[in-house]
């Protein structure tokens, strides 16, 4: 199953930063793969808590979009 979130990409920040984001509703996250860099976003946390829930206990598959631009991975 292939869930599709909306995410934003941020600038690396430091804890306080992090932390103000998870006050205004949001999950900071980054995006890993093999040989690539690191991709630092946020995401909407109801709207991926929401998704989220329909998976569990199974491997979910996310297609996040970045500004148009879709990037798969799962959890």
């Amino acid at each position: 199953m292939n869930i599709k979130v909306e995410a934003t990409l941020r600038e690396k920040g430091k804890k306080s930063d992090l932390n103000n984001y998870r006050r205004e509703g949001f999950i900071p996250a980054v995006i890993y793969g093999e040989g690539k860099v690191g991709i630092n976003i946020l995401l909407n946390k109801i709207d991926f808590m929401k998704n989220y829930k329909k998976s569990i206990g199974e491997v979910a598959f996310f297609d996040f979009d970045l500004s148009g631009k879709k990037i798969s991975t799962f959890i």
